[in-house]
């Protein structure tokens, strides 16, 4: 490309197209809001220079709302261009390249627990690196547009997104099948209304969690409480593991807890990534128990708050 390209990523509000349920508080200069970037709205913008408005690189990892997005932008030197439409045409391409590379990085860089993310496990196992490079080659393209610069060229920019849950086409639908191929799914599959608590939150706050595609519940002792592999398979792919909030006043207005559901503090993390919870043993009794009269688990009516 050389100088015939001025590259760069810029971002798209595109959630109202791409989530119908998300609401107008949704959209916005993101890229502009670093104050708001944190472990569940993980936001990586990088410019040139300092004050520049050009982006080298914009992607935005959302563990509340559960999406991954990601826009590029590209242009042709005006010196370069045969007429407009040879200009639309590259600048198209150009940025439609750039997002889909861009998408990749941002889902290799996702952990799946606290021992491992997508980048060292899509290179052991060609399952789940087939499968990865499907879902970023089919990404949906939320936004395209063309705007002509000061200069006259014209500058297009390529927005894509990827749920991180969900039954089509999300990060976790093409890829849980991977993760649990060892052991196999569970045979829970309880689909009536939970009875006694309806539902789990953990305290993770202060703690420096992180948040994760499959993490475990665990005791000091490391047996686990509560994983992947100990839930329904339609819930895990549909919601995820997990959900995730800022706050318990947040954690329990969730329609996924339920009215009553049970609150347990969280007294460490496991792991390099810090993303499996660890409970006093006490703790990770009552969660037993109360799943046995409640069947919460299977259902992953589970909500971590982290800070």
């Amino acid at each position: 490309m050389g100088n015939h390209l001025r590259l760069s990523i810029a971002v798209l509000a595109w959630l109202a197209l791409l989530f119908a349920a998300a609401g107008p508080a949704q959209a916005g200069d993101w890229w502009d809001e670093s104050a708001r970037s944190g472990p569940l709205d993980c936001r990586v913008v990088k410019r040139p220079s300092p004050g520049s408005p050009i982006f080298d690189a914009a992607a935005r990892v959302d563990w509340i709302d559960q999406y991954i997005e990601v826009v590029a932008g590209a242009t042709v030197d005006p010196s370069q261009e045969i007429n407009l439409g040879h200009a639309i045409s590259i600048g198209s391409k150009t940025a439609r390249h750039l997002a889909y590379e861009k998408l990749a990085e941002t889902i290799r860089g996702i952990q799946i627990d606290s021992r491992s993310r997508y980048d060292r496990e899509l290179m052991l196992d060609a399952d789940l690196a087939t499968a990865v490079n499907g879902l970023v080659r089919w990404a949906k393209v939320v936004r395209e547009e063309q705007t002509e610069l000061a200069d006259g060229s014209i500058w297009v920019t390529v927005g894509l997104g990827v749920r991180l849950v969900g039954e089509r086409g999300s990060l976790m639908a093409v890829t849980a099948p991977s993760l649990v191929k060892d052991e196999g799914w569970s045979a829970r599959s309880y689909r009536g209304e939970p009875a006694g608590y309806t539902g789990l939150i953990i305290d993770a706050s202060g703690l420096g969690a992180k948040p994760a595609m499959a993490p475990r519940v665990v005791t000091p002792a490391g047996e686990t409480v509560y994983a992947l592999t100990g839930v329904s398979r339609q819930y895990a792919i549909s919601q995820g593991l997990m959900g995730y909030s800022r706050s318990l006043d947040e954690a329990a207005k969730m329609a996924r807890v339920g009215a009553r559901p049970l609150v347990v503090k969280a007294i460490g993390t496991s792991g390099p990534y810090r993303a499996d919870l660890v409970v006093k043993p006490e703790d990770a009794a009552r969660i037993i128990r109360a799943d046995q009269a409640g069947h919460f688990l299977a259902q992953c009516r589970v909500v971590v708050v982290i800070n």
